[in-house]
């Protein structure tokens, strides 16, 4: 199985699609980090890389999804995605999300 990690505020992946790849990749799991900010998580010392460190070293997916907290100011060194991602229009629970 894989492990998804995932940022609670990302413009390139929002957080509904992460789950959504979550959902549909039976066998996989999920590292949320609340109040994360951008899309780089992994390396950047976020709470998600002690469980990707883990997972890459020694194959095995944590038992169960996590989700852990982002550190405090992490917002303030992530780096902005400078333009929104457009959203192709007609996607289910994606009006309004930008």
């Amino acid at each position: 199985g894989a492990l998804i990690l995932q940022n609670e505020w990302d413009s390139q992946t929002p957080l509904a699609s992460g789950q959504g790849l979550r959902r549909v990749m039976k066998g996989s799991k999920m590292v949320t980090v609340a109040g994360g900010v951008g899309h780089g998580i992994y390396g950047n010392k976020s709470c998600a890389d002690k469980t990707a460190t883990a997972y890459l070293t020694t194959g095995k997916l944590p038992a169960k999804d996590v989700t852990c907290k982002a550190r405090p100011g992490a917002e303030e060194r992530a780096t902005p995605n400078p333009l929104p991602i457009p959203t192709p229009p007609g996607l289910p629970g994606m009006a309004g999300r930008f």
